[in-house]
């Protein structure tokens, strides 16, 4: 009877335990999960998983695996100091800045207060957003974008 209990414990345990190992979004339960995710500054990572939308599965999460900007990315950029991305719904285009050292999340912006904001942080002009898919194939000791 005390065998049964323990078993029964331990199961319990063991699921519970699967739940924190899903990660930002399961990428932790093997092939076919995750069509692709990369590693940008600062420990953030790019996820994209499922095949059938291009667009609705595709989340940036800080390095603790918590999702941090959801959902229908359209443009990623980053360097050492910054990520830039783009997030569209149905009817609007929403920007983000995250500043990598002070790991402060900006957004959402519209798009003139997204371009006046990095000018204001003196971002690089050469940091323009790109389709998440062209990074796909990043190898993690190759993480900066170029």
């Amino acid at each position: 009877m005390m065998k049964r209990k323990r078993i029964g414990l331990l199961l319990t345990l063991l699921l519970f335990s699967a739940c924190f190992l899903n990660g930002c979004n399961g990428e932790y339960f093997g092939p076919g999960v995750s069509d692709y995710n990369y590693e940008m500054s600062g420990g953030y990572q790019l996820f994209k998983n499922g095949a059938q939308d291009t667009t609705m599965t595709i989340d940036i999460c800080d390095s603790f695996g918590n999702e941090v900007i959801g959902n229908r990315i359209m443009g990623i950029a980053w360097d050492d100091g910054f990520i830039l991305a783009s997030q569209k719904d149905s009817t609007t285009t929403k920007y983000w800045i995250i500043d990598v050292k002070a790991k402060k999340i900006i957004g959402p912006l519209g798009k003139s207060e997204f371009d006046d904001k990095k000018r204001n942080l003196n971002i690089d002009s050469k940091l323009t957003l790109q389709d998440p898919a062209k990074y796909k194939d990043l190898d993690s000791a190759a993480n900066k974008q170029k």
